[in-house]
């Protein structure tokens, strides 16, 4: 859709979202900040964070709003929503026959939580104003994590590894992916520097937190919003220019980190990423008994092991759903402690606890997720500026939760993995099949001339 556009800034659009309300978006924005935090109440055996609290209590109230007004709308992504809900039942059924019927309840809550994040984030990006109400406090909320996490390690005298708040850590990376994805859309030309200088903050911020997937997550994620052009073709130029920007900005930061750092903290770094790698792909390397790798790096290669061992024991169902952790625990009763500790990889851990079944409806799931970022993207030229941000901040969000989820078992953090990039992705819109047989979006009220004269609508809101 070919439109003349405003050249937005930050100085301009932050006021306007001020004064326009949008409680529920804000709430929200600040809520989805939120699931970074790791403090946790438990009840019940269950543990509850911070997030799980506040957003249930939204979701009651909307819920509650929606059956006295009678307003119930459509939620987009009717096939995505059906993919997950197929394995929420195989993961309860499975939890059932093999794990236990209170892991089973606690995994259809969780799921059913995940489900009304999709529905009620849906009305809050409803439109343009909520969107960017919603992004606000979402930034704000990330940032003053970032900020925060930050003073705490360095106010103690700590200036590389910020390694002991949990998840917390990801907000240096996410904090600059979302800086970088909405630089152009806020800041413009009048604010070039303000978000150069936050760019370099969060850059600097990540390299200092010493969160390996958290650098290969931002790297991946930054590229991948980069990757179209506005047409919808590959923007391989635009990589490249992307890919030089944080060259310039990360290499001078990391020569100052490891100038400034007594224990050459990154060159640790990357030697023990290096040596992880390497140690990973030879069958005959022990973890218990190699004493010269890190404890961390014998702990990930351990649990891995365990993990393809319980896979190649259980290859069609699994383990069980969360069997991992009491057979972990009854294997490793004889070592140390260290060694007690979950997969750290959420697609190794299916595999193990839910078998190839398990794995390929989760695999459907992400496969379906991904098919609508292309589409999205191939569909740039009919959307306007707000949907193409929406596209590149979904495709950013998403690669970057695919990736963490290679070094991490994302449990509750799947709201922010999957959820609330797909979310960004499943704007309204019609899916279009042009004269050629391709298919592309066109919002509503979209004229569909551009689109060609025999295009026809396949179905809506999807």
């Amino acid at each position: 859709m070919a439109t003349t556009e405003t050249s937005y800034t930050l100085t301009n659009r932050l006021p306007s979202i001020a004064v326009k309300g949008g409680k529920l978006s804000v709430i929200l924005g600040l809520i989805c900040a939120s699931m970074f935090m790791d403090t946790q109440f438990h009840a019940a055996g269950a543990r509850i964070r911070i997030f799980d609290i506040a957003f249930s209590v939204v979701v009651a109230i909307y819920a509650l709003s929606i059956l006295v007004s009678g307003r119930a709308r459509r939620v987009p992504g009717q096939a995505f929503l059906i993919a997950f809900s197929v394995l929420v039942f195989y993961w309860v059924v499975n939890a059932v026959l093999l794990s236990s019927y209170t892991i089973a309840i606690k995994e259809l809550i969780q799921s059913i939580s995940f489900l009304a994040f999709f529905w009620v984030m849906k009305e809050a990006l409803a439109d343009e104003r909520k969107f960017n109400i919603f992004l606000a406090s979402f930034f704000a909320g990330i940032w003053a994590l970032s900020l925060g996490n930050a003073a705490i390690y360095i106010s103690s005298g700590t200036y590389f590894g910020f390694k002991d708040l949990g998840s917390i850590k990801l907000t240096h990376s996410y904090s600059l992916v979302l800086t970088v994805v909405i630089a152009g859309y806020w800041f413009g030309r009048k604010n070039v520097y303000l978000a150069i200088g936050l760019i370099a903050i969060a850059a600097a911020l990540t390299i200092m937190a010493g969160e390996r997937k958290a650098w290969l997550a931002a790297i991946a994620a930054i590229i991948a919003a980069s990757a179209f052009f506005e047409s919808g073709r590959l923007a391989t130029s635009k990589i490249a220019q992307r890919g030089l920007l944080l060259l310039a900005i990360a290499v001078p930061l990391i020569l100052v980190a490891q100038a400034s750092s007594e224990r050459n903290y990154l060159a640790k770094q990357i030697e023990s990423t290096l040596s992880a790698f390497d140690k990973m792909f030879n069958p005959s390397y022990d973890p218990l008994t190699d004493t010269r790798e890190t404890i961390s790096n014998r702990v990930r290669l351990y649990t891995s092991d365990q993990a393809w061992k319980v896979f190649r024991e259980n290859p069609i169902f699994g383990l069980g759903v969360n069997a991992f952790t009491d057979y972990i625990q009854k294997r490793t009763a004889h070592l140390p402690k260290a060694f007690i500790q979950g997969i750290h990889n959420e697609y190794q851990r299916l595999l193990a606890e839910t078998g190839i079944v398990g794995f390929a409806l989760y695999l459907a799931v992400l496969v379906i997720a991904i098919k609508r970022a292309v589409l999205c993207a191939r569909s740039m030229p009919y959307l306007n500026r707000h949907l193409r941000l929406r596209t590149r901040m979904g495709i950013a969000l998403l690669v970057f939760g695919l990736v963490t989820n290679a070094f991490r078992a994302s449990t509750g953090l799947s709201v922010l993995v999957i959820f609330l990039p797909v979310a960004f992705l499943y704007f309204p819109a019609q899916v279009i099949r042009l004269p050629n047989g391709a298919r592309r979006l066109m919002p509503y009220g979209a004229s569909r001339r551009h689109a060609g004269p025999s295009s026809e609508p396949i179905h809506a809101g999807l």
